[in-house]
């Protein structure tokens, strides 16, 4: 008698082959969201911020993947070799796993390959050997304590497990901070054989360095201002050699004596990275200029090593010397407080910063004294929190030298007025004590010869040092410095370059670098996308895309004040509603769409001064003392009060 299949067993069969397929189709999707993370480290290489954005994308690469597979192969059956050959690979990783964290629980974590942790995790640990290797590979001596390791890797193994539900792309805020605290790990040694010190200074100092920088500034045994400052700041003073650097016998190139340059702080670590990592994927991977990093306290340990994996470039970390940062003895400082009270109360801002002042002076007079710059020709100023948008493939400190340029820049804008109410009558007293006549000066003039407040943003700006310690600009400075104006006002270091600019130099000798793509703060700016550079052309040996193609401007970016105002918000809610508070990085993976704003050339803006300097003729009638007199026609500086003004 022939056995009739009832239609429950129908739907079972149906169900249990629909079921297997739905394994199989959702097993092949995993692994190809794997590739496509692999891929996407790939593709970001040390640039852990670049993952969240390119992991967007994951699943359009996950189909790609799949398509170029030519057929789907499905996975073994339960009692096969091959099936028998997985149990024994997972069977093992999970033992070795587990020996090495006894809590971690292998039935839950490694049960098979469907639920991707294996993999997952798998990828992880990659990743995590491949950050051991290029450290170790960089430095030659470098050791990683491996009780730290073990703990960072196994809370990270654990986080990625329990938050797996949320999907691969959302879990790679957790290798950047793996990353950190791997980098965090090194120990003593190991930093004291990657960083060294420089040749020809000291290197011998005694276990009481405040002792010792105390005695280095009474002495009086110095031949020179200079030898004194090298040997104040020596016991903080650290280089790293880079792979590509001036001892490198891998990349031969005959650069110009320059280096880039960066006042910065510890805490600005994360922000700084940012600016090195775009900026040496735009310029300096071609030409491997060195970095000098100064502060007005001492860099960290953290700080020198993650900036010294940023770049295959020689960098130099160094103290500022405390001549060139503190308060001058002839400011009044109790004057000095209520001039910064008064500018408060009109919403100037850092009107209450003395630090953002000592800055500013330090920048406007100082900085090129410094012993780790006194022999260099130019400088490249960079930033904390800056973008570069657009590929040079040109080098333009050759530019600078062809030309026979001394300044550059690349956003020309107005000043606060309220910051520098008598910059300018000073700046015209100084031309009138010296007899002033320049091409350049009408510039930053209105036609009755009052300050139009037009300034190069220093932020962004190529100088020759070799002019910044001349003779005219150290007697300016010097001129604007006893005024105690830098502490009375709130001057700031770029309408001080810009005004030495007008007195002293040629428009000649200034370069608009146009090729830029470049962000500060809100301000954006970038070239024309529908021409192609004509600087750039006359490098016919290396490879230059038109300009569509060189430039990546975004079609978002991040408003940090809008950004600072959401977290604080967050933050306060979150706290009255007895939440838990969750960190920035978290945080920032969600953003709302107010933080964001579509970013604009703020060389069109009203704001911006391009204009004038275009339009301004190389053959300008010049500033004569006539002029200089009409200016100070429009003050009475006895009677000044900057508070007055509107």
């Amino acid at each position: 008698m022939k056995k009739i299949l009832k239609p429950s067993s129908i739907k079972l069969c149906v169900f249990v082959f629909f079921l297997w397929f739905v394994v199989f189709r959702l097993r092949s999707r995993i692994n190809s969201k794997i590739t496509a993370l692999e891929l996407a480290y790939k593709r970001c290489g040390n640039d852990l911020d670049c993952l969240p954005k390119y992991l967007e994308y994951s699943d359009v690469l996950a189909a790609l993947i799949a398509e170029k597979n030519e057929k789907l192969v499905p996975p073994p059956l339960p009692n096969s070799p091959e099936a028998q050959k997985n149990k024994n690979d997972n069977s093992a990783l999970s033992r070795i796993l587990a020996s090495q964290d006894p809590s971690l629980d292998k039935n839950n974590v490694y049960q098979n390959q469907e639920n991707a942790l294996l993999n997952s995790n798998s990828i992880f640990l990659e990743f995590q050997k491949e950050r051991v290797n290029l450290a170790q590979k960089a430095s030659g001596e470098l050791e990683i304590s491996l009780g730290t390791l073990k703990d960072s890797k196994h809370k990270y193994q654990r986080a990625i497990s329990n938050d797996f539900e949320n999907g691969l792309p959302d879990n790679t805020y957790l290798l950047r901070n793996a990353e950190i605290e791997m980098l965090e790990s090194y120990d003593t040694e190991a930093f004291s054989s990657s960083f060294t010190r420089l040749y020809d200074w000291p290197t011998q100092f005694p276990e009481n360095l405040t002792h010792y920088r105390e005695s280095i500034l009474a002495s009086k045994n110095f031949t020179s201002e200079n030898e004194r400052l090298k040997h104040e700041v020596a016991p903080w003073t650290w280089f790293h050699a880079g792979s590509m650097g001036s001892n490198s016998t891998r990349f031969y190139y005959s650069r110009e004596n320059a280096a880039i340059v960066s006042l910065v702080r510890n805490i600005e670590l994360k922000d700084l990275l940012n600016s090195m990592r775009q900026f040496e994927d735009r310029f300096n991977n071609r030409f491997h200029y060195p970095y000098v990093f100064l502060n007005d306290v001492p860099f960290t340990k953290k700080f020198m090593i993650m900036t010294s994996q940023a770049t295959e470039s020689d960098i130099t970390f160094s103290l500022v010397p405390r001549s060139h940062w503190e308060i001058p003895k002839f400011i009044n400082r109790n004057m000095a407080k209520i001039y910064q009270t008064n500018m408060k109360s009109y919403g100037v801002p850092y009107a209450d910063s003395v630090s953002y002042r000592q800055m500013c002076r330090f920048q406007s007079g100082f900085f090129y004294k410094h012993p780790l710059l006194m022999n260099r020709r130019y400088y490249w100023r960079i930033e904390p929190d800056v973008d570069f948008y657009c590929d040079i493939p040109y080098d333009l400190f050759k530019e600078m030298s062809s030309q026979n340029k001394k300044y550059a820049f690349v956003v020309f804008l107005k000043e606060l007025k309220k910051t520098i109410p008598t910059l300018w009558a000073n700046t015209l007293t100084y031309a009138r004590k010296h007899n002033i006549t320049s091409p350049l000066l009408k510039l930053f003039s209105t036609n009755n010869r009052k300050y139009n407040l037009c300034h190069f943003w220093s932020n962004f700006e190529i100088a020759s040092l070799e002019w910044m310690r001349s003779d005219q600009y150290e007697s300016y400075f010097r001129h604007l410095d006893m005024t105690g104006n830098f502490f009375y006002e709130r001057w700031g270091d770029a309408p001080v370059h810009s005004l030495a600019v007008g007195l002293f130099l040629k428009k000649s000798e200034v370069l608009f670098v146009d090729d830029m793509g470049y962000r500060h703060d809100i301000f954006t700016r970038w070239p024309n996308l529908n021409l192609t550079s004509p600087l750039a052309a006359k490098y016919t040996d290396v490879p230059f895309p038109p300009n569509k193609v060189r430039c990546v401007i975004p079609d978002r970016l991040v408003d940090s004040k809008a950004l600072q105002a959401y977290k604080e918000k967050h933050i306060s809610k979150t706290k009255s509603d007895g939440g838990y508070v969750i960190d920035d990085e978290e945080l920032e993976r969600n953003l709302p769409d107010n933080v964001y704003y579509k970013p604009k050339n703020f060389d069109f803006d009203n704001g911006s001064c391009l204009n004038l300097w275009k339009q301004f003729p190389d053959d300008s009638k010049v500033w004569a003392p006539i002029d200089t007199s009409i200016g100070l026609m429009n003050y009475n500086l006895n009677n000044f009060d900057f508070t007055k003004q509107s």
